[in-house]
């Protein structure tokens, strides 16, 4: 992806870059994961991710209207 920050497909203005939070049972934070495929029910951790590719997303919000973009880019990691 590009080093330059998209501009709001509405307003036509920079949009703000940020990430989407995802917390766990504990209140822990991260960031929110892209995952391929279609999700599959896991008796012991909720979903089956082992072996599906991952993405960190970035997100993108637009200071007028508040749109949201998000992207799923950067090195891809696999569930284990």
């Amino acid at each position: 992806m590009s080093t330059v920050d998209p501009k709001c497909p509405q307003c036509r203005v920079p949009m703000e870059r940020g990430f989407l939070l995802d917390r766990n049972h504990d209140h822990r934070g991260g960031a929110a994961n892209w995952v391929e495929g279609e999700p599959e029910k896991s008796f012991w951790t909720g979903l089956d991710l082992k072996g599906r590719a991952m993405r960190t997303i970035t997100s993108f919000r637009c200071p007028n209207c508040g749109l949201l973009l998000d992207f799923a880019s950067g090195p891809e990691s696999t569930g284990s």
